[in-house]
């Protein structure tokens, strides 16, 4: 299963929004993949296939996280 979340201003990249792609190994463990830069966060999202849901943040997700989708 592959998920992804988008970052505002992360500590490596602390001028764009950045999209990261994760897929679940066999053991339920995520795995990084991809990661793309934006300077939008409508630009991000539109990145997102259109297939995925929307998961907001959660009050303890670090504050960077603006979303996931899964």
């Amino acid at each position: 299963m592959d998920y992804y979340v988008i970052y505002k201003y992360p500590s490596d990249f602390p001028h764009n929004f950045v999209v990261r792609k994760y897929t679940m190994d066999d053991k339920m463990q995520p795995k990084a993949g991809t990661c793309t830069l934006f300077q939008s966060l409508e630009s991000a999202r539109y990145s997102i296939p259109q297939y995925m849901t929307c998961v907001h943040r959660h009050e303890k997700d670090d504050p960077v996280i603006v979303e996931t989708w899964i």
